[in-house]
């Protein structure tokens, strides 16, 4: 009997793996889940009454929000535990909805942006230092692109598929409240998920303080973690300014109908989903810093196309950027996990480049949606390249790029 026991101990640990995978990917698919997404700007503005002006002060106050509430988030997670801080934001997730399902002015809508910004901030670096960890832990580390690009396509093909029936059911007579309804309760179910999860680190002891400086010293003394987060900022600025800014105004300008623009998004969602689920396969070695280093060039050109072309087939090379959006938190997440040398800080330095993209960005809203209102459609697209362009230049000012060997003897020994 001895020697049955070893396979069936595997057995049990591979089926306990599995569970453990499959409840991540279901708590990322539920708490990215924000169908309401492609109609906020046309919700907030032509439903609710918001100026574009106004609408871009909301969602710098978001942006504003995770910055102030990110670090603190990271600190809190390494300090007592990942699933307690994942917990937290699927409820703010959940409460935000509720608000956002009644919001008229723009208080409330400010309100709104802080509760989710609550959730992100929480949820952000916490989710992936709990995979990662998890993983070298259970000694399948090589897993850890793999399983954030599945969850990554799951959330997106899930969410693409929600926004084709959207189209259909949920946007009657020109008012997308009830997506905001239906994204509530997919927050609801990310909360029993994120119970359900597995932490195999044990909550850092060191005061917050300790916590910080040791994060900041990866940060600034592991070479190139500074360039590479410069680089993130950089390639943030240009996906979620096409998606969150300039996807109603410019479908709005080429003439496509309010309840086409789900199923839109949904096909571009389809798209980064599908290439978010095969990111892992080139990944290894540089293949992660190679693939960061091609999506500004891609996004760019998509830019070129959306300030040329004023045909209802120009809205396609959106689809450009949800490949982008699909493979970049999945190349960049690797590429910086590697960086990384005590994982007893991992969930704050990633809060740190989480910061830095969202300070970037909360910057760049205010700028994109002045223009918005008060200049035509392609001063406000050269904007955000502009600005999109500016972190990513200067990069090259900051130390050259690392390799995996910049970490620690003890983590190059364990394999972490």
């Amino acid at each position: 009997m001895g020697h049955l026991l070893v396979p069936l101990e595997y057995t049990q640990a591979m089926r306990s793996a599995s569970h453990s995978d499959a409840l991540f990917v279901g708590f990322r698919v539920c708490t990215r889940f924000m169908v309401h997404a492609p109609w906020l700007f046309y919700l907030s503005t032509s439903v609710r009454g918001l100026r574009a002006t106004e609408f871009g002060w909301i969602i710098a106050i978001f942006y504003l929000a995770v910055v102030l509430f990110e670090v603190p988030s990271g600190i809190l997670a390494d300090r007592f535990g990942r699933r307690r801080l994942l917990v937290i934001g699927a409820l703010a997730n959940v409460l935000a909805c509720g608000m956002l399902a009644v919001a008229f002015d723009f208080l409330s809508f400010a309100a709104v942006q802080v509760l989710f910004a609550i959730g992100t901030a929480a949820i952000s670096g916490a989710d992936s230092a709990l995979l990662f960890d998890r993983l070298a832990a259970e000694g399948r580390e090589e897993d850890y692109t793999r399983i954030e690009g599945t969850s990554q396509a799951a959330w997106l093909i899930v969410t693409a598929v929600a926004m084709a029936l959207a189209d259909r059911f949920l946007i009657e007579g020109g008012d997308p409240t009830p997506t905001v309804v239906v994204t509530g309760l997919f927050q609801l179910i990310g909360v029993a998920f994120a119970l359900g999860l597995k932490e195999s680190r044990r909550p850092e002891e060191k005061p917050a303080r300790a916590i910080v400086a040791a994060a900041l010293e990866n940060v600034v003394r592991v070479p190139g973690a500074a360039r590479w987060i410069a680089i993130s900022v950089g390639v943030f600025v240009l996906i979620r300014s096409a998606i969150v800014l300039l996807y109603n105004p410019i479908l709005d300008a080429v003439e496509i109908p309010v309840d086409r623009w789900g199923s839109l998004l949904a096909l571009i969602n389809v798209a980064g989903g599908l290439a978010a689920w095969q990111t892992h396969r080139w990944t290894g070695g540089r293949g992660a810093e190679r693939m960061v280093l091609l999506l500004p060039i891609a996004l760019i050109a998509m830019y070129a196309g959306l300030a040329t072309l004023r045909s209802g087939s120009a809205a396609m090379l959106f689809c450009i950027q949800g490949i982008a959006f699909g493979v970049y938190p999945v190349a960049m997440r690797t590429v910086l996990n590697r960086r990384i040398r005590d994982p007893h800080h991992r969930a704050t330095v990633l809060s740190i480049e989480s910061l830095a993209c969202r300070l970037a960005f909360s910057g760049v809203a205010v700028a994109v949606g002045t223009l918005l209102e008060r200049a035509e459609l392609r001063w406000a697209i050269g904007a955000a390249v502009a600005l999109g362009l500016a972190p990513l230049l200067g990069s090259a000012l900051l130390p050259a790029t690392g390799s995996t060997t910049d970490r620690s003897p003890d983590q190059r020994e364990d394999g972490t």
